[in-house]
């Protein structure tokens, strides 16, 4: 019994020591959500069930607030990534709270889900500077259900994710594009972020590109995608090339709405 209670009071410990500190402000910082191995809870739409379900069980709508996950705007995806928060007070779809200790707070404002007013909450707890177990909570006028053992990853701003930059560079790679000069703004683009992926900014111009930047031929190329991610690590909206085309003169295509959007906010946000 003795040699139980010291194995417990020595695991304790070492959970307690594994916390830190949350940070105070996680300003230009991007989270990733992995849910894979998340419960979510189902005492909320049918009273008669309680409990927690898996995942894989909320993939398959079964009873409960599970459903809440499964409409379009609230979707169970195995991860899920915040796109780079404000401080706490900024206002924003994303904001940050510290509440002390090793607690933070993220705010996840949604007007347009369930055609009402929405709000998911994600409580971080810290085991490092970069990772958190997160709990979620879903609002939408009343309280919907909850979300725990959620595995969170913490980018701080500046930091490039290559690992996403190459999945977003492969898609591209494999796009079949129909004309002549798509095709060879694809050749381009995919020259600028073979660069970037080895360290150069994401503002790079090669040799062959008129000056065009990434983010000009990504507009080029209607890669919404590729363009926030472009725009989240710091391209320059207001670059332009030799010829002097800004960026927004090359904006064009099926996305070209979403993408005037993400260079708006982007110009808001400096």
């Amino acid at each position: 019994m003795k040699t139980m209670t010291s194995t417990l009071l020595a695991a304790l410990a070492a959970m307690t020591c594994s916390a830190v500190p949350a940070p105070s402000s996680l300003k230009g910082a991007e989270i990733e959500l992995d849910y894979t191995h998340a419960e979510f809870s189902t005492e909320v739409l049918e009273g008669s069930h309680s409990g927690w379900v898996s995942y894989v069980e909320a993939l398959q709508n079964v009873r409960g607030s599970a459903v809440a996950f499964r409409v379009s705007s609230c979707p169970v995806k195995p991860t899920r990534r915040l796109l780079p928060l404000s401080d706490g007070g900024e206002g924003g779809i994303y904001t940050y709270t510290c509440r002390g200790g090793d607690i933070g707070e993220i705010d996840v404002d949604m007007p347009r889900a369930l055609k009402a007013h929405a709000v998911r909450s994600i409580t971080l707890t810290f085991d490092s500077p970069t990772t958190a177990e997160a709990e979620e909570a879903i609002y939408c006028g009343l309280f919907i259900g909850s979300v725990r053992h959620i595995r969170a990853k913490i980018r701080p701003a500046g930091q490039v994710d290559v690992s996403r930059l190459s999945q977003l560079r492969s898609g591209i790679e494999a796009r079949a594009y129909g004309r002549p000069l798509e095709r060879h703004y694809q050749r381009r683009l995919l020259t600028l972020l073979h660069l970037i992926e080895k360290g150069a900014a994401v503002n790079v111009t090669g040799d062959d590109t008129g000056g065009a930047s990434a983010l000009h031929l990504a507009c080029e190329l209607s890669e919404v995608e590729l363009v926030q991610w472009l725009v989240d690590h710091g391209a320059d909206v207001e670059q332009r090339t030799k010829s002097g085309a800004s960026v927004d003169d090359c904006v064009c295509g099926a996305n070209a709405a979403a993408i005037r959007a993400i260079l708006r906010k982007a110009r808001q946000n400096k």
